[in-house]
């Protein structure tokens, strides 16, 4: 029972030295965004050496620079709560940073929000609710009025001959006259079109 205990304690000392230089890792991430910014600020700096440290002497350039004060700046990534949770990685991070407020309540309510997310899922995730918001204003403004942004029309040719020898017959120029039906140029599309 002895061995059991200690290795337990063991384990759980292990994981609290894991995790907390993943959340270190986590941390410094913001703590570069705000140096950065601090940087940028700086009074005593001359003009044009903030952009040229940048370029020159650091490790990364103007757009991950931008990216790391993006993150810095969200109070929405600082909460306690869900720092223990975020992946230690800038990029991932800076996408977590584009999302609306819904967007991001949405995935930490789904418990999305992971150390191990990563920006593939996050940009998924985007895709996924933007389809999932147009397609609910679709059925919001477009279907109580019958009207559309896109109309796959595909009617019923039924041409005289049948559908065996009506594939020889489309090749000649006035195949659609034998058709029974209303040719689409006669359907009421235009009435059912989404004004833009």
């Amino acid at each position: 029972m002895k061995g059991v205990s200690a290795a337990a304690s063991r384990r759980e000392y292990w994981r609290d030295q894991i995790t907390a230089a993943w959340q270190a890792a986590v941390e410094a991430i913001f703590e570069t965004g705000r140096r950065v910014i601090k940087a940028k600020s700086d009074k005593d700096l001359p003009p044009g050496q903030f952009l040229q440290m940048i370029e020159n002497d650091l490790p990364f350039g103007r757009s991950t620079a931008d990216k790391l004060m993006a993150v810095a700046r969200d109070r929405r990534l600082a909460n306690s709560e869900l720092v223990p949770n975020l992946p230690p990685s800038w990029g991932t991070l800076y996408e977590l940073h584009l999302l609306e407020d819904a967007q991001l309540r949405r995935l930490v309510a789904a418990g999305r929000i992971r150390p191990d997310l990563d920006r593939h899922e996050i940009k998924a995730f985007f895709l996924e609710d933007h389809r999932r918001e147009r397609l609910r204003r679709i059925i919001e403004t477009a279907w109580p009025q019958r009207r559309f942004p896109v109309i796959y029309a595909d009617p019923p040719w039924r041409c005289r001959d049948g559908d065996r020898q009506g594939a020889s017959r489309r090749a000649s120029p006035n195949w659609r006259s034998d058709c029974r039906h209303r040719p689409p140029a006669r359907h009421p599309v235009s009435e059912a079109k989404y004004p833009r």
